[in-house]
């Protein structure tokens, strides 16, 4: 269902990974999920432009 929505190389795991990290950040400020959540963001374009 969320395939059709999605840009082609994005799946609902990587949005709900994103998100959820981004709630931890906002809700602890700790940097670390920060820090995180930009490594699965580079990881997500990454493996979108490899396709």
């Amino acid at each position: 269902m969320l395939s059709s929505i999605l840009p082609e190389g994005l799946d609902a795991g990587d949005i709900f990974l994103a998100a959820m990290l981004l709630f931890l950040y906002s809700e602890s400020g700790d940097e670390d999920f920060l820090i995180i959540l930009i490594v699965v963001g580079l990881s997500i374009f990454k493996k979108d432009k490899d396709n």
